[in-house]
């Protein structure tokens, strides 16, 4: 899970809440008599109710241990017990109908994510075959992104394991709810199978890995013991399972915090460096470019408080909204030099990867058609500001020969610069 470190309140919120519930849901069944079983269910209610206002993985990992715990109470104290807790749920219910019209409604019934996120649900029309194909085809990517590691096969193994033979029997119960909880809710289509957004049950297949460790430990105690040489030959299988898978998890969490997760950026940006070193360079006259999503980054990290259909520019400053236009109608070569022709200066941030690959060479390289590039600082691994003297003559060569770029040869993207003046929004 070390791949969402700069993500880290919600999603960290998800995972912890994906360790409580079950846990809490375990100690709960544990109670011996019907007064203990009534304090812990009131208790687990308002612990559950509590974690759907603080994460989604709270509400997902809800459902599937309040039936185990139901369960649980029936065999154990009967079916009036189970009844009685069953009526606490009410006091859940009653938060979550708050909740989802408060929040969650909003979410659930938006046309652009249930589009956006449509191909990571199982194909309409595929049929229980398929719907059951498509569910294992999940399992390779789901290993390694939350999972952690290359070794899908070995993860999935470990984690079934050692839910199914764990010493713990109450705990492996309701951790074995999240994965199955998360494979009916993506096939009824009501939550994406895919990477953050099954976050939550990564703890339960951990905690699967774990307890497959404590019982390669336990045969391996008994059989030095009791000198049964046929229990130490699959407590070592377990162990060597677990430490090989264990180690993949690590190195790669370690690979992630030290490098593709570098501290000092985010998803290979830097904004917060680039807008206060781009805005540092402003004079009179300058105007400032940026795509659609690279204006939150200017607007925040710029310690601005635009005013609704303002530009949202820095006092003094003019903004326009660029963008990327494919030859053809909607190419206009000269409109980049005509809206640029009043100012002195243009400022540009390019940051979040909102425009076709290539998109900032294509941007410089129609700039230096205009004048000079004076300053230039690359932000991060795909992030960079420059600073550009329009109407400067232009020199005997290219200004982009004369500045150190690291993504100098990447692939360039035909088309031209679309320029709107910038609205908030």
């Amino acid at each position: 899970m070390s791949f969402f470190p700069l993500e880290l309140k919600h999603y960290s919120a998800d995972a912890f809440w994906g360790l409580i519930l079950p846990a809490l849901a375990a100690w709960a069944a544990e109670a011996r008599d019907a007064g203990a079983i009534r304090r812990r269910a009131v208790l687990w209610w308002t612990v559950a109710a509590l974690a759907h206002w603080l994460s989604n993985g709270g509400l997902l990992a809800a459902p599937g241990c309040a039936l185990a715990l139901f369960a649980l109470i029936w065999k154990r104290h009967g079916a009036r017990e189970a009844a009685i807790f069953a009526l606490a749920g009410v006091a859940w219910l009653a938060s979550f109908a708050i909740y989802y019209e408060l929040s969650l409604n909003h979410t659930h019934n938006n046309r652009f994510l249930r589009t956006h996120w449509s191909g990571e649900f199982v194909p309409a029309g595929a049929g229980p075959a398929g719907t059951l194909q498509w569910l294992a085809s999940r399992f390779e990517p789901l290993a390694w992104n939350p999972g952690g590691t290359t070794l899908a096969a070995l993860f999935w193994i470990c984690a079934v394991a050692g839910l199914a033979l764990g010493r713990a029997r109450v705990l492996a119960a309701m951790f074995v709810t999240l994965p199955i909880a998360a494979f009916a809710l993506v096939a009824a289509g009501l939550v994406p199978l895919y990477e953050r957004f099954s976050l939550w049950m990564v703890p339960a297949l951990y905690a699967g890995v774990a307890m497959l460790a404590d019982r390669a430990w336990m045969l391996a105690r008994g059989g030095v013991r009791g000198r049964r040489l046929i229990l130490i030959v699959p407590a070592a299988a377990m162990a060597i399972a677990v430490v090989i898978l264990s180690r993949d998890i690590v190195a790669h969490g370690v690979d992630d915090m030290r490098h593709s997760r570098s501290p000092a950026t985010n998803h290979g940006l830097h904004d917060r460096d680039s807008v206060q070193w781009l805005l540092a360079q402003r004079k009179p006259g300058d105007t400032l470019l940026t795509t659609r999503l690279g204006w939150p980054a200017v607007w925040w990290y710029g310690e601005m408080r635009p005013q609704p259909g303002s530009a949202g520019a820095p006092e003094g400053l003019t903004a326009y909204e660029i963008d990327h236009r494919w030859p053809g109608a909607d190419c206009a070569p000269e409109q980049l030099r005509d809206t640029m022709r009043p100012h002195a200066r243009a400022l540009i941030h390019v940051g979040f990867p909102d425009m076709p690959e290539g998109y900032g060479d294509l941007l410089l390289r129609h700039l230096d058609q205009l004048g000079a590039i004076a300053y230039y600082r690359e932000f991060g691994h795909d992030g960079f500001a420059a600073v550009v003297d329009l109407h400067t003559p232009q020199p005997a060569e290219s200004t982009l020969e004369l500045i150190p770029r690291s993504r100098a040869g990447e692939r360039r993207l035909a088309g031209c610069i679309g320029v709107a003046p910038a609205r908030l929004w």
